[in-house]
């Protein structure tokens, strides 16, 4: 469990087998846990609790309680839009003669929904509808691609060579 940023980690007892996340919930073993974490990790406003496994292969639960003390206000979510990852997909992909490698980005949207658009520094922008909860967008990025090249031991090719592919506009790939 993280509550902004802090982390408490909790073991969990040995679950019950697949039966219960493949439509039979009663297969289920139930088991109920605290997590206390000092007040002043809550600020007002927004906050951010995570539930995360760090072994074993997951969880089920139905629900997620947070008891306050007597006088704490509940205030309006504030509509915003986080960037929770980016990360390159493993493949290249010619386009407009250039290498492009795509990238996932993920983002949490809350508030109502929304237009935005999306760009990598100065790569071409892309739009996206942002709705309530996780998306996720694929940009398009250059790759200046040097491949470092050593053949053998050969004493005629002892520095290292750079070669940079070329595409063909035939719709080969070099």
């Amino acid at each position: 469990m993280e509550v902004n940023g802090r982390v408490f980690e909790q073991a969990l007892p040995k679950g019950a087998g697949d039966a219960s996340v493949f439509g039979r919930p009663k297969m289920g073993r139930e088991h109920k846990f605290a997590v206390a974490f000092p007040a002043h990790l809550l600020k007002r406003g927004d906050n951010e609790v995570r539930v995360t496994t760090l072994s074993g292969s997951w969880m089920l639960y139905d629900s997620l309680v947070l008891a306050t003390p007597p006088g704490a206000e509940l205030c309006q979510v504030q509509s915003q839009t986080l960037l929770e990852s980016v990360k390159p997909v493993r493949a290249l992909q010619e386009q407009d003669g250039r290498m492009s490698q795509p990238l996932l980005v993920t983002v949490r949207h809350f508030g109502e929904d929304t237009d935005a658009v999306v760009r990598l520094m100065h790569g071409p922008a892309k739009s996206l509808r942002l709705t309530q909860g996780m998306q996720e967008v694929e940009l398009m990025v250059d790759v200046p691609l040097t491949v470092p090249l050593r053949m053998g031991n050969s004493p005629t090719l002892r520095r290292i060579k750079s070669i940079t592919p070329r595409l063909s506009h035939g719709g080969g790939k070099a």
